[in-house]
């Protein structure tokens, strides 16, 4: 990471000089390029007198520099599918790479951080989609290049900076001389790798502010990517859980083990809802962990605030059979 907070990604190519400029060509142009190579080094060989099909036969007026020659030429033609190859395997990125960013600003009055460390894939596109779902979750309002890692957290911290601005702004007119008394606002921002198998990929998305007040408030995401086309997973892996007596008891079993209850009725005192039978899944999308498949609610969703984040996790030897194809190849099961 260099002094103003940007990374440093530049790598210099170690295979051939023609692998660090972009070729169009695949290993099957390589292939045809070459068999093409040697039919024409054939002719040239036979033209300067030796008999390819009959390698005893020598031909008598065949020159040391007509020898020579034919060296450079099949030093130049090596050359050049070597190259051709190189340039090939140069072209394919490596098949994940981490990245890691943070930043931090501030005034006297406020203080944004933003954090992200992520993996980053071979498919550019995979990484464009996920971060574009990423940015929507934030309020899509990034506007740049999605490959551009830095230039999106910059301006996720220019966003907290500006809000903040506006706010005091406004409570500058509310409060007038007892600005003073005003709290540090802040903002802050971490997004990290949780889980990853070669079918997908987790992260965990935090954001937190405090804008005065007893406490701050945090909204944590989990959010699980296929690799193959960075395509959200969540609900839509689920086959239609209504009416489930099995899924129900393990979801009540989850909960009161997150708040240390052994019944039932313990449970719903702990819930805004004492009505068990009302309780639904939380509003943000289930993600796959090291032990399963996790749900959380946010702070207020179904408790009060003193409670955090109430969180239950399904293993996967019990949540397979809730799971639709999708969800099945997702886990590289055989169904």
């Amino acid at each position: 990471m260099t002094a103003d907070g940007r990374t440093n990604d530049s790598r210099v190519s170690s295979i051939c000089p023609l692998s660090i400029v972009h070729c169009p060509l695949s290993i099957n142009h390589v292939h045809i390029f070459a068999g093409y190579t040697a039919q024409t080094l054939r002719y040239i060989w036979e033209y300067r007198g030796f008999n390819v099909t009959s390698p005893t036969k020598k031909a008598s007026r065949t020159t040391n520099k007509q020898r020579i020659s034919m060296k450079n030429i099949l030093k130049l033609a090596a050359v050049v599918i070597i190259g051709l190859c190189s340039c090939q395997q140069g072209n394919t990125p490596k098949e994940t790479r981490e990245t890691s960013i943070e930043l931090v600003a501030g005034t006297k009055k406020d203080t944004a951080r933003v954090n992200i460390d992520i993996p980053l894939f071979a498919n550019e596109q995979v990484n464009k989609a996920i971060l574009e779902q990423v940015s929507e979750t934030l309020g899509g309002t990034y506007r740049g290049d999605y490959a551009d890692i830095d230039s999106f957290a910059r301006h996720c911290l220019r966003t907290d900076m500006e809000e903040m601005a506006e706010m005091h702004s406004n409570d500058e007119d509310s409060w007038g001389e007892d600005m003073e008394f005003m709290m540090h606002y802040e903002r802050e921002l971490n997004i990290s790798k949780i889980h990853e198998t070669e079918q997908f990929v987790t992260l965990n998305i935090r954001t937190y502010q405090y804008s005065g007040g007893a406490h701050g408030y945090a909204i944590v995401y989990g959010m699980t990517f296929r690799k193959s086309d960075g395509r959200l997973m969540g609900k839509n892996m689920l086959n239609n859980l209504e009416g489930d007596e099995e899924w129900r008891d393990m979801m009540y079993h989850g909960l009161m083990e997150y708040f240390e209850v052994k019944t039932e009725e313990e449970l719903s005192n702990c819930l805004f809802e004492p009505e068990l039978y009302m309780l639904k899944l939380p509003e943000t999308e289930p993600y796959f962990t090291n032990e399963g498949l996790t749900f959380t609610y946010q702070l207020y969703e179904i408790a009060a605030y003193a409670l955090g984040m109430p969180t239950f996790t399904i293993p996967y030897d019990k949540v397979r059979k809730y799971l639709n194809v999708t969800g099945l190849r997702l886990l590289d099961t055989e169904d």
